[in-house]
């Protein structure tokens, strides 16, 4: 855990640094949150008292018009009924670079960490580590995406029959690891301002 954590802030310091050299903007955002509840409703809680500090932080780099840096991050300190907790989290690092094709097509590929989820987002909807191809033609937009999860921080996502349960002593708990693949395609105006849709996922498990 202690190596996984090192050279998470190696690379982000190095990237930092990297990025004095090209357009850079950052920005942080803090956040309060207090609360304290009826101990009729809450009866099994020892506190009635909430509260919580938390810095958003983020990040965008442009190489060049095409190639763009993004990193986001948190660190939350808090207190909920009867632990105190602190979680370090990374929500976003990914190098996105977009290529014309043609003069109303372009192909976008992400690597690194990020979002993605089927077209109503009812069959998944998470984070991974890997790769995203999106394909834009006039009317067409087709993605196609491979990823892991094994490295994002179980205390912060959700994932179904996941082996690994949510550890608040822990500042970073790494979540079941899970080798996610999906295409997608959605085709609009097809006929008569009517759109077709699809999308295809895979999930593999990589542990016992």
């Amino acid at each position: 855990m202690k190596k996984l954590l090192k050279n998470i802030l190696c690379l982000s310091l190095m990237f930092f640094v990297a990025s004095f050299a090209f357009s850079v903007n950052f920005g942080v955002n803090l956040n309060t949150t207090f609360g304290i509840f009826d101990s009729n409703v809450f009866p099994s809680k020892d506190s009635n008292m909430l509260l919580s500090e938390k810095a958003d932080l983020w990040m965008v780099n442009s190489f060049n018009d095409n190639i763009l840096l993004r990193v986001q991050g948190s660190y939350e300190l808090g207190y909920d009924f009867k632990t105190i907790y602190n979680q370090l989290d990374l929500s976003c690092l990914k190098l996105e670079m977009e290529f014309d094709i043609s003069r109303d097509s372009t192909l976008n590929i992400d690597l690194g960490r990020f979002y993605v989820s089927d077209t109503n987002s009812t069959v998944y909807g998470n984070l991974i580590d890997g790769v995203n191809a999106t394909l834009n033609l006039e009317d067409v937009e087709m993605d196609l995406f491979c990823g892991y999860t094994g490295l994002l921080n179980a205390n912060s996502i959700s994932i179904v029959n996941s082996s690994k349960e949510k550890d608040s002593n822990k500042i970073y708990s790494l979540a079941s690891g899970f080798l996610v693949a999906g295409n997608s395609l959605v085709a609009n105006d097809i006929w008569k301002n009517n759109s077709i849709s699809y999308d295809v996922f895979a999930f593999v498990p990589m542990e016992n």
